[in-house]
């Protein structure tokens, strides 16, 4: 991959670092070092220390010029970088200077929107009491401790944020090629759609996509199939629809049948030889654990020898991660014989809880991790199975679901390292008549 520095620049407040961790999930070469502005303006506060605006200002002056050197010192090794920053002119032609003489490339990601939803985060930040203090103050010495955060002298309010939004051209900053994402609303950003753009501007031959299309390619449509959970939960799904699912599943030798719960019982008497799967407060996941228990013991008795259950999303926005751990435990204990799979929604989840989530589904004994319900906003994404995968390794297995489609996105997901695939796609189709 050619030499690239990626500018992560726009407003304050606008998901720079998240969306810094979801470029670097995609690539597994380790080579995106970080050279981060905020992180030597921190050093520079606690060694130095100000006390009042003007000698802020000449500390994060003299921080911005080691932050220069220190990039430079970086380009001349060659690695590829990423650095996240609200820049502005200030910036624009050293920056310009340092890419030029060390034969990098820029790709400026520049993420803009609405001011008043950009406040309303910037603060929440800034009285966060994991944020540095000299961000808010304008007297600080290192243990300065402030009890209130929201009496901070230079918090940030709407007027400064979108006069020093136009003043400084944060949302107009651009350096070599630029695309711009609106994040104004984050639940509703297409992330895997933008990430693709990245990646085809980065050609990096080290993608996940592009090792997991290599290891996908060489598994042959008997494996493939083996690891298919065939899939019908649509709530207008009829007998005789769950009838031909499970008859094709069989005759494929696909891993199961997906089917609803009020299905298992019939399915199970009609074919004792296949393996089913059902769902478990599905697809919102906010049912209490003990009615989760209650319906995975229900469908157990039925038939399903595999249960698929929907974790809190409510519990995952307050990374309460025991609570998630306990309420997957409860399933587990009540159908300690069946498979248990525990979907996460990965479309709803930030970057920096996949891992932890990770550790709670396999702290409470469950078998599989899966991605997605297929009622989300998106379905499974390759880097997340192997993220997933890697941070496992095989001792909690992954099932990609949501969006798979052709025998080509269940070689990529394979190859990611999903041991099971849930899929809606019929087995004739993808693989041809048996």
């Amino acid at each position: 991959m050619e030499k690239t520095l990626i500018l992560l620049a726009g407003p304050p407040a606008t998901g720079k670092t998240d969306l810094a961790d979801r470029i670097k999930a995609r690539h597994t070469s380790e080579s995106f070092l970080s050279v981060s502005l905020d992180d030597v303006k921190e050093e520079y506060w606690d060694t130095y220390g100000f006390n009042n605006a003007e000698e802020k200002a000449q500390v994060d002056a003299s921080a911005l010029q080691e932050w220069f050197r220190r990039l430079d010192v970086a380009m001349a090794d060659g690695p590829q970088i990423m650095c996240d920053y609200p820049f502005s002119a200030k910036q624009h032609d050293r920056l310009a200077e340092l890419a030029d003489k060390n034969g990098y490339r820029v790709l400026t990601i520049r993420l803009v929107a609405d001011p008043v939803m950009i406040s309303k985060r910037y603060r929440a930040r800034d009285l966060k009491p994991t944020r540095h203090l000299a961000h808010i103050v304008t007297h600080y010495h290192k243990g300065d401790v402030l009890e209130d955060r929201s009496k901070g002298d230079d918090l940030v309010d709407l007027d400064i944020l979108v006069d020093r939004i136009k003043n400084r051209g944060y949302d107009t900053f651009e350096l070599g090629h630029t695309i711009e994402l609106d994040v104004t609303n984050v639940d509703t950003v297409d992330y895997p759609g933008f990430l693709a753009k990245v990646d085809e501007y980065l050609d990096d031959p080290s993608s996940v996509a592009t090792i997991a299309a290599k290891a996908g390619a060489e598994l042959t449509d008997e494996n493939l199939c083996s690891r298919i959970d065939y899939t019908l939960l649509k709530p207008t799904a009829t007998w005789d629809q769950i009838d031909a699912i499970c008859a094709e599943a069989f005759e494929y030798g696909c891993a199961s049948a997906c089917i609803p719960p009020s299905y298992i019982a019939r399915a199970h008497k009609v074919y004792p030889d296949l393996a089913l799967t059902t769902v478990v407060a599905f697809p919102l996941g906010y049912m209490t654990s003990s009615a989760k228990a209650a319906e995975a013991a229900d469908a157990y008795a039925n038939g399903a020898s595999e249960i698929d259950m929907v974790i809190d999303q409510g519990m995952v926005k307050a990374r309460d991660y025991q609570a998630i751990e306990d309420d997957i435990r409860a399933v587990r204990e009540a159908v300690p014989n069946a498979t248990l799979k525990v979907i996460v929604e990965t479309c709803y989840l930030a970057q920096e809880t996949k891992r932890p989530i990770c550790h709670a589904v396999e702290a409470a004994g469950a078998d599989f991790i899966k991605t997605s319900t297929g009622f989300g906003t998106a379905g499974a994404q390759v880097e997340d199975v192997y993220l997933f995968a890697q941070e496992l390794g095989g001792r909690v297995k992954v099932k990609a679901s949501g969006g798979v489609r052709t025998k080509e996105d269940l070689a990529l997901m394979s190859g990611a390292g999903a041991d099971r695939i849930g899929a809606s796609a019929s087995p004739r189709k993808l693989f041809g008549t048996r």
